[in-house]
């Protein structure tokens, strides 16, 4: 007991650091950690230069036909008549007696003298058309060219036209004409009258 007391009391000093010891073996690794958090997306980078202008390209094919636009206005029928293109103007006389001398006819097309005719010339399509299948009122040519040959006209294959449009100056001659021999019947009648009357 008294030796463990004056152990006590006179420790004993403490000794070096030992050696190093050989190094332990490697443990086994240890568990992969948790996925970390996505980083902040990076900023837009600057935009890339314009690139040089591409070569033209070749021409397209035509693109199809369009409508038919809408048809323009009729024009002015018949040839001129303005007053300043005329000279030696005449009024036309005699338009009455002329009138009761024109027979109007009415008449059908001879189809078949006209197609073995013209058929294969340069005549065909101008008979080709409907107006021809139809009863026809109108004038002989022959019979007119006799008594106003101003608007008969003949081609060089020697037939004949008419040009109806010309001949109203010839009834509206003849409607004033008439008129003028009613005007004068009707002085006549009332000179009559008075004379009876007295």
């Amino acid at each position: 007991m008294e030796l463990l007391q004056a152990r006590d009391r006179h420790p004993s000093r403490e000794g070096g650091q030992g050696a190093t010891g050989p190094r332990g073996v490697t443990g086994p690794p240890g568990y992969q950690g948790a996925q970390g958090g996505t980083g902040p997306a990076g900023g837009t980078g600057n935009a890339g230069g314009t690139g040089p202008r591409g070569n033209q390209g070749g021409v397209g094919p035509q693109g199809p036909r369009g409508n038919q636009g809408p048809t323009g206005n009729t024009g002015a029928q018949g040839p001129p008549s303005d007053a300043r293109l005329k000279t030696d103007v005449k009024g036309l006389k005699g338009n009455y007696s002329k009138i009761q001398l024109i027979q109007g006819v009415i008449f059908d097309w001879d189809k078949d003298y006209i197609s073995n005719t013209f058929k294969g010339t340069r005549r065909e399509e101008e008979f080709s058309y409907d107006h021809y299948d139809y009863t026809t009122l109108g004038f002989i040519a022959q019979d007119l060219e006799k008594i106003v040959p101003e608007v008969v006209w003949t081609d060089d294959e020697s037939y004949k036209s008419v040009e109806y449009g010309t001949l109203t100056s010839i009834l509206a001659g003849a409607i004033q004409e008439q008129q003028t021999r009613i005007d004068k019947t009707y002085e006549r009648i009332n000179i009559l009258k008075q004379a009876v009357s007295v």
